[in-house]
């Protein structure tokens, strides 16, 4: 049902631990035994990597994980950066590297979930308002914006202290937001009306309406 697309760098590191080599005694006339030298690697490789919402299982997959998060989990969008090392095998150690967190709107329980993306755990669940539909990050990361159809309004998020830190209401069943370009605002559409909020006050500062 939600969706958001991702870079992830796969990292493989092949190192050269310093080779001893055995020394012979002078009565020896035995040669010194030379192991091959080891040739250090260092691989990436980046590819595109889905985060999809499971409406019906209350789940988020994410490279190969299934992550439990509230009831019917409608979009999904990631922030922040992180490199998590996935194995230590001998000599190689592979690691990708992608985003740190993802906050997961939960229409059916009225809330967002904050996901840990290198632990694969959900971390937090917030409270918004009746029905959330949809959700919209500054450019930042730092802050969120949920659109909550059931109770037409938007609850703002601070991503630092996982709360709500302002709530405005726009109109019924408010279903999409958007921050603004130049980040002073944000957007949300819902039935018949497009709305545009200042982020300075949170109030709605423009209304129009829409067929």
């Amino acid at each position: 049902f939600g969706l958001d697309a991702v870079d992830l760098t796969t990292t493989s590191i092949i190192s050269c631990p310093l080779a001893k080599l055995p020394i012979d005694s002078l009565e020896s006339a035995s040669p010194l035994i030379v192991t091959p030298p080891c040739k250090p690697q260092h691989l990436q490789t980046t590819s595109p990597t889905p985060l999809v919402t499971e409406y019906y299982a209350n789940e988020v997959s994410y490279f190969g994980k299934l992550i439990p998060v509230g009831q019917r989990p409608v979009a999904v969008k990631t922030y922040g950066q992180t490199t998590v090392t996935d194995s230590v095998n001998g000599n190689t150690t592979q690691s990708h590297s992608g985003p740190a967190h993802a906050i997961v709107v939960n229409s059916g329980s009225n809330s967002v979930s904050i996901l840990d993306l290198s632990t694969y755990l959900s971390v937090a669940t917030i409270p918004v308002g009746i029905q959330p539909m949809a959700v919209a990050l500054n450019a930042a990361g730092t802050m969120a914006y949920v659109a909550n159809a059931g109770s037409g309004t938007v609850s703002e998020i601070n991503l630092a202290s996982l709360s709500v830190t302002r709530n405005v209401s726009v109109g019924p069943n408010a279903q999409s937001v958007s921050v603004d370009p130049s980040g002073a605002s944000v957007w949300v559409g819902g039935s018949g009306f497009l709305s545009q909020i200042g982020l300075n006050t949170f109030t709605v500062v423009e209304s129009q309406a829409m067929n």
